[in-house]
């Protein structure tokens, strides 16, 4: 069983990782796909890929929320390290009104690069 999405770069987890991923082991779940929520997490989902490899994997994306934040050099970023074999998915990403975001036309231009990018994954010409 593969836990789709969760956040192994949290603090909390900080501590007992090791533990945690044995304790879901124990319970069925072998692989877990962490999510970024930007480049920071990016870098940190990556780094836990490579000290739990066949394990954990990750997704890179921008969460809607960061959208104001995101610069031209993180997606840039984002996009080469998307060619990386442990990156399953591109993620988080879409739109997000529920938190009083009011950015909807900046969210939806970074939505559709990134949802280009996810497709163009493994088919485009034009991607890493």
């Amino acid at each position: 069983m593969i836990d789709t999405h969760c956040h192994l770069y949290y603090e909390q987890f900080a501590e007992d990782l090791d533990e945690v991923l044995a304790r879901a082991r124990a319970g069925g779940v072998d692989r877990a796909i962490t999510i970024a929520v930007d480049r920071k997490t990016g870098e940190q989902c990556l780094d836990l890929v490579n000290k739990f490899p066949g394990q954990v994997y990750c997704a890179l994306g921008v969460h809607p929320s960061e959208t104001p934040k995101v610069t031209e050099e993180e997606l840039d970023w984002i996009e080469a390290a998307v060619g990386d074999p442990a990156v399953v998915a591109v993620g988080e990403i879409g739109l997000d009104i529920y938190r009083g975001e009011t950015n909807i036309k900046e969210q939806e231009k970074l939505f559709e690069r990134l949802l280009h990018l996810s497709a163009c994954r493994s088919s485009c010409s034009d991607s890493p």
